[in-house]
């Protein structure tokens, strides 16, 4: 199957072919199959190639790279890689719970038909604001985030549903699936990006992964040579999973 930006420029070299024709030999429109040949070039064909165009860009910008080629959004997009699972859109990130390849616009839309078209029209205001505006030391997006957008993709799941937590704490389930306690505001996942203490953070590195702690949680004596952090528990795991 061709890549969607090949069949773009394919439509836009087709339009672009009939106009032309039409520009140099008008006197093919006095017949009928001239007039209809006109109608592609003047009106179908460019048709086709804009939804073509709007449909690529529009698939585009729902990507994590677009979102990150904003250099106000760079500590951002470092904030996805802060080695703390604590951090909300880290924890998203490192481990899929959102696709990878479209992180922001996961979290950054609604659901429904016009879910994403929504989150465009917020999206260009943000970047009205950037280039026509005063970009805020602090970027916070445009309507408040709602637990329905968590609670689509949590409501279900065995880790959601088992939380101590989420069962036994001092906010009521009833009240989370309600949306009458925020789960980003109350206090308990409100720690999301922080870009103004990235200078304090450790980051992950999926291509360097910190193999001492691998090791440790997995029970497996570090290799000679290597330091164990002060206060770490060396002991091995017995069958069972209890430590010995």
């Amino acid at each position: 199957m061709l890549p969607a930006s090949t069949v773009l420029y394919i439509e836009i070299g087709v339009a672009a072919l009939l106009l032309a024709l039409l520009v140099l030999r008008p006197a093919i429109t006095r017949s009928t199959e001239g007039k209809i040949l006109a109608c592609l070039a003047l009106f179908l064909a460019p048709a086709v190639a804009a939804y073509g165009g709007a449909s690529e860009h529009f698939d585009r910008s729902t990507s994590t790279q677009y979102c990150l080629s904003c250099h106000v959004l760079t500590d951002y997009g470092k904030s996805m890689r802060v080695d703390d699972p604590l951090f909300l859109a880290a924890a998203h990130y490192q481990s899929k719970l959102v696709p990878p390849e479209r992180a922001c616009h996961s979290c950054h839309s609604d659901y429904g038909w016009s879910g994403d078209a929504r989150a465009q029209v917020r999206g260009f205001k943000h970047v009205l604001t950037t280039y026509f505006g005063t970009v805020p030391d602090t970027i916070k997006i445009s309507r408040r985030h709602r637990n329905r957008e968590c609670r689509l993709c949590h409501v279900g799941s065995r880790s959601f549903e088992e939380s101590v937590t989420h069962l036994g704490g001092a906010v009521p389930m009833a009240d989370i699936r309600s949306g009458k306690v925020s789960c980003t505001k109350s206090g308990c996942h409100d720690l999301v990006h922080e870009v103004h203490d990235l200078d304090q953070m450790a980051f992950w590195d999926p291509q360097n992964p910190p193999i001492q702690g691998l090791l440790q949680s997995a029970g497996t004596p570090a290799p000679a040579g290597t330091s164990v952090p002060a206060g770490a528990d060396s002991g091995a795991i017995a069958p069972g999973g209890r430590r010995q």
